[in-house]
């Protein structure tokens, strides 16, 4: 990966910021089709079409944050139950899942135990 990066293709980009690459374009189509049937009076023939355009722009955006959001709620109901039934409620508005990695815990001093354990 380090190689492709290197590669003048890639301008520096690293793996992760080409995937997101597509998905970032559709918000930006969404913009110029606004712009455009702004600028575009009703009576052009092509008015309509660009509306209908427009229209499955949004459907599709949609679909995609729906997914995102999908992921995101389905990652975090994971961890919450890899920590166990003793784990607050980590599932709220708003809250994202930023990532996977290696948790370690340790218990209180008192209950004599060492490390809890990780996930």
């Amino acid at each position: 990966l380090l190689e492709r990066k290197a590669d003048p293709r890639s301008r520096g980009r690293s793996l992760d910021m080409l995937l997101v690459m597509p998905i970032q374009r559709l918000p930006r189509y969404r913009l110029l089709l606004e712009q455009i049937i702004k600028l575009t009076v009703t009576a052009d023939p092509e008015y309509a079409s660009l509306v209908a355009a427009l229209d499955k722009t949004k459907e599709v955006c949609e679909a995609v944050n729906t997914e995102h959001d999908t992921a995101n709620m389905e990652s975090i109901l994971g961890v919450q139950a890899a920590l166990g039934v003793d784990c607050p409620e980590l599932l709220q508005p708003g809250r994202v899942f930023l990532g996977h990695g290696a948790l370690t815990w340790l218990r209180h001093a008192r209950t004599g135990l060492e490390n809890g354990g990780s996930i």
